[in-house]
């Protein structure tokens, strides 16, 4: 992870501006004005942002008005009608959040590598988490039930007991994890995107535009078996007593309960024959695998123009939503970005739905 020094820095407050293209503005004018007055700056000094995600290639998600310890939750690389999608939310660890004043010291070519590393753990991890059955949670658990061992302990064993210590030596124990696989692969890869611009209430203005992302993101679907019942079927078998004493006090109910919970598990799985377990051991139990599933994303882009200055590096875009923004580093004499206004001449826009 890479960390700079803290330093005193001003950060300017994000703006609302109505519409947009380029400036030839001074750096000092700039600043200056605004800090003073931004709603001295006209239309023609702002760019649309449909030109801006053409021109400017590495974009990042994050707070309405960034300040250096504001976090990066995606990052957005363009290349003309192509975008790369990068979620950083999906191995989120709070020691490992990528922040704004790091992204000021890094090079484009590390930021995607970061983005790219980032992503990929993430969608592993997905996986990794889809586990039906967790052998140190389990065992951590079972420390509370050692049926054996407390019945050992007795000056005296019962037939009753004899019998309990005979199915547990029979019935071996859990030994591993039981993994959801997964079929196919998840994608971070270059595809099609496209702005999409709503009306205002007037039908004059634009009230917003949406960013759509075609298979940028990536889902596991499918139905596999549910961990809280593969659970309940291991506390019959091992936990709970008066289950496991129903084999010889009344087999016919066990036998009934326990073919309820095969029968279930059957729906999204398999049992298959595995030498040295009994049959519809725990342990011999396959989880249907789930899908990876590519599919679109799309970001909700608000009328506001965003401009800070984060130590040496100017940033700017548009807000995100109720409360993020999408930015840019730009240049400190660019104004700034705007949404597109419904006479845009944009090809990679459209008109709620409708093409120009």
């Amino acid at each position: 992870m890479f960390r700079i020094k803290s330093k005193i820095i001003t950060i300017l407050s994000a703006f609302t501006l109505l519409a947009g293209c380029g400036t030839e503005s001074s750096k000092e004018d700039v600043a200056q004005r605004m800090e003073n007055d931004p709603r001295s700056f006209t239309a023609d000094e702002f760019m649309p942002i449909s030109n801006g995600l053409q021109e400017y290639s590495l974009w990042y998600v994050t707070d309405a008005s960034p300040t250096r310890e504001s976090i990066v939750k995606k990052i957005i690389v363009t290349d003309k009608n192509d975008l790369t999608f990068y979620d950083l939310d999906l191995d989120h660890h709070d020691d490992e959040d990528l922040l704004m004043e790091e992204v000021v010291s890094m090079s484009d070519q590390e930021i995607i590598e970061y983005a790219q590393m980032t992503t990929e753990k993430g969608y592993e991890k997905m996986l990794s988490n889809r586990k039906l059955f967790d052998i140190e949670k389990y065992s951590n658990m079972m420390e509370s039930y050692d049926w054996v061992g407390s019945i050992s302990d007795n000056e005296s064993i019962s037939e009753d007991d004899k019998q309990v210590l005979k199915y547990f030596e029979e019935l071996k124990p859990m030994d591993s994890d039981i993994q959801i696989e997964a079929t196919g692969n998840y994608s971070i890869a270059k595809e099609k995107y496209t702005l999409d611009l709503k009306l205002d209430s007037l039908g004059t203005n634009t009230e917003s535009m949406t960013l759509n992302m075609k298979n940028a993101v990536s889902t596991l679907d499918g139905e596999s078996a549910s961990p809280l019942v593969f659970d309940e079927y291991l506390s019959f078998l091992y936990i709970f007593i008066d289950s496991i004493r129903l084999q010889w006090n009344s087999p016919e109910e066990h036998e009934s309960y326990k073919q309820k919970y095969i029968n279930s598990l059957n729906n999204y799985g398999r049992f298959e024959d595995k030498e040295g377990y009994q049959q519809y051991h725990p342990q011999t139990y396959v989880p249907n695998s789930l899908e990876w599933v590519h599919g679109d994303y799309q970001m909700t882009l608000k009328p506001t123009s965003v401009r800070q200055k984060l130590f040496e590096q100017t940033f700017a875009g548009v807000g995100y939503g109720d409360s993020s923004s999408i930015i840019t580093k730009v240049e400190d004499q660019f104004v700034g970005f705007t949404l597109d206004t419904p006479d845009t001449s944009n090809k990679n826009v459209t008109i709620e739905g409708k093409k120009l």
